[in-house]
């Protein structure tokens, strides 16, 4: 199943697929749904916000893997997904886009290392360890959005 929403500005068009078996509620009364569309953080981000959602924050072991199941389950695999944690404002100070405390983390070994010193947005299933990794926030990534209910 899926819904075609066709959104015109201008002369643009943009048409968007939500395939409704990539949607999944979780045990918080939230919405999780897993785009698997390349996109910028910050594009993640304001698609995410067009859905009347945000990128997923995590805030326990237990959600991690829920939105870990629901990435793979939906034909995402283990690919390197979009959550909404960014430091973008002061280095090493890390924050949800939801605005929810930033306290639970499942950084892999020697993360978050903002290589090159442009590494402020965080991607899940890094490496085989599926943990998390800082990345550089014009990277192309699918993404996860969550959304109250």
């Amino acid at each position: 199943y899926h819904v075609t929403v066709m959104i015109t500005l201008g002369l643009l068009t943009t048409m968007y697929i939500y395939f409704l078996d990539k949607i999944r509620i979780v045990s918080d009364n939230s919405k999780l749904h897993f785009v698997n569309r390349y996109q910028t953080w910050a594009r993640a981000e304001r698609d995410c916000l067009s859905l009347g959602a945000q990128l997923a924050s995590v805030h326990s072991f237990l959600e991690h893997h829920q939105i870990q199941n629901l990435i793979s389950e939906s034909g995402g695999g283990n690919q390197e997904t979009w959550i909404g944690a960014s430091d973008a404002e002061e280095n090493s100070i890390w924050f949800w886009s939801d605005g929810r405390i930033f306290q639970f983390t499942n950084w892999c070994g020697g993360q978050p290392n903002n290589a090159g010193g442009k590494q402020s947005c965080v991607v899940m299933n890094y490496s085989v360890n599926t943990c998390w990794n800082d990345e550089q926030c014009t990277a192309s990534r699918p993404y996860v959005c969550v959304k109250k209910l």
